[in-house]
């Protein structure tokens, strides 16, 4: 499957392959968040972040 990649301001929800996800519509602690990538590619461990460390580039839209 192919899909398309955004810039962070394009998106509303989404999540980054290094951990990262966005949802601008949750509350403010859980908006931005860091996660640990597990060896068998489980999230686990969220990590709320501030706007200024998720990465500028490279995120998928949340389907």
């Amino acid at each position: 499957m192919n899909q398309d990649i955004f810039k962070i301001d394009e998106i509303k929800a989404g999540y980054h392959p290094d951990g990262f996800t966005i949802d601008r519509d949750v509350v403010e602690i859980k908006k931005y968040t860091k996660w640990r990538i597990t060896s068998n590619g489980s999230w686990t461990a969220p990590t709320p972040i501030k706007f200024d460390e998720l990465p500028k580039s490279g995120w998928f839209k949340k389907t």
